[in-house]
Formats: C-alpha cells, sequence, structure tokens
C-alpha cells in the first residue's frame, strides 16, 4: 500500500516521493525496500531524485547496501544514485581494481574454498528471490563479450560472497546447466 501511495505520489511530486523514501528507508523492514524504491525508480527523473535526497537524509550503511544490493538485482544501473548508495557506505571506488595477481588468488581461492551453494544464493535474484531462466530456444541473438552481471555487482560483495559467486557460476555449463 506505502509503495502504491509513493508511486502516485511521484507522478505529481517526484522529489517530495523521493525525499519519504529516503526517510522511510531506514524505518522499513530490508523486504519493504525494494518496492519503494520501484515506485519511484518507474520515474523518468526518479533516480536522480532519491540521489538528491538520499544525500540530505541520514540513512545508514546497512540500509544504503541493501538499496545498492536491490539496484544490482533489479539491473537498473544509475550512476548518480550509485554514487551515493557507494559513498553512504563507506565505497571509495566504484569498481574495485581486478589486477592479474588479484583475479588469480581470488579464482584459486573460489576453487580451493568457494561455496557453491552460498554462490548460488548471491547469483539468487535479491528482490524476489528466484532465479531467472532462459530456454535456449528463447535465445533470439547471441553476442559475445561483456557481462549480464549488473555494474557494480562487486562492489557491494564481500570477499566471500565474491569467491563463492565464482565458485557458482564455475558449476554452470553456457547453457544454463549443471556441468
Amino acid at each position: 500500500l506505502r509503495a502504491a501511495a509513493l508511486g502516485s505520489l511521484a507522478t505529481h511530486d517526484v522529489q517530495r516521493a523521493a525525499q519519504l523514501v529516503a526517510g522511510l528507508a531506514g524505518k522499513v523492514k530490508p523486504g519493504e525496500l525494494g518496492p519503494l524504491m520501484a515506485a519511484l525508480l518507474q520515474r523518468n527523473a526518479g533516480a536522480n531524485a532519491l540521489a538528491r535526497a538520499l544525500d540530505k537524509a541520514k540513512v545508514s550503511a546497512d540500509t544504503a547496501k541493501l538499496m545498492l544490493r536491490w539496484l544490482n538485482a533489479a539491473g537498473r544501473v544509475e550512476p548518480a544514485l550509485n554514487l551515493v548508495l557507494n559513498k553512504l557506505i563507506g565505497v571509495q571506488l566504484i569498481a574495485p581494481v581486478y589486477s592479474a595477481d588479484f583475479v588469480g588468488a581470488l579464482a584459486n581461492e573460489a576453487l580451493t574454498k568457494g561455496d557453491t551453494a552460498n554462490g548460488k544464493k548471491v547469483f539468487r535474484d535479491l528482490a524476489t528471490g528466484k532465479m531467472a531462466t532462459v530456454q535456449t530456444a528463447q535465445i533470439k541473438q547471441r553476442i559475445r563479450g561483456g557481462t549480464v552481471m549488473p555494474s557494480g555487482l562487486t562492489t557491494s560483495l564481500t570477499r566471500v560472497e565474491l569467491r563463492d559467486l565464482i565458485k557458482y557460476l564455475s558449476t554452470l555449463k553456457t547453457t544454463g546447466q549443471r556441468k
């Protein structure tokens, strides 16, 4: 009901709706953050309005992490909003630097210590808890290169979560079936 009301308000006053979302962010249950954000981000100026409101509000680092994770899980790339959320959680770099040494060490760690079950949990859509599956027959075009992972996903992951995610992904074939 709250999300519907905010969505309705956002059609008339997106800045006020953003201020209300920022004010409610730390007061609602974690599962309610996604619908509140979705109601606002459906509007053209919603992401930028929320970024401005969060920059002025007192939002905890944990709440900012939950909001950033929801954005990543939803596949949303909102540069201004990501910047403010990263600032709130104390992240200095938007994306970590992946040197050859770091990637090699992380890959080795994933193979030797990675937890596939935990990696699958990290991979799941955090907003709905459901895994998206695409049948091969539904694929119209394949393009090599890049990634389907949302930009900045690893920014909000701990090293253990990243290691476990790599371990889980290494168990998948390109068809989505386990090896």
